[in-house]
């Protein structure tokens, strides 16, 4: 066997494995991407659904609760006025 004739077996060898290793490196990217976009979306159904769940529908509830509460407020700024005149 010639030097040349090593030669080019080697380069085809080193073809081959560049190949192999390509398609497994390729395989790999393609993975960690679907890992990535799986991720995304774990983290949107389970931390940004519910918020958004709790939002529209505990805001309701509070809507209702914060209008008496103001009234509370306007009644104890009422007292406080009716204090002050009193002590006077």
């Amino acid at each position: 066997m010639t030097p040349n004739d090593e030669l080019k077996e080697i380069l085809l060898e080193n073809q081959k494995l560049l190949v192999e290793n390509n398609t497994l490196l390729k395989k790999l990217h393609r993975g960690a991407v679907r890992h990535f976009w799986f991720n995304i979306a774990w983290i949107f159904l389970f931390l940004v659904l519910p918020l958004i769940a709790l939002y529209k529908i505990a805001m309701p509830f509070y809507g209702s609760f914060q209008a008496p509460a103001s009234t509370l407020d306007d009644k104890v700024q009422q007292l406080n006025e009716l204090r002050g005149l009193l002590e006077q």
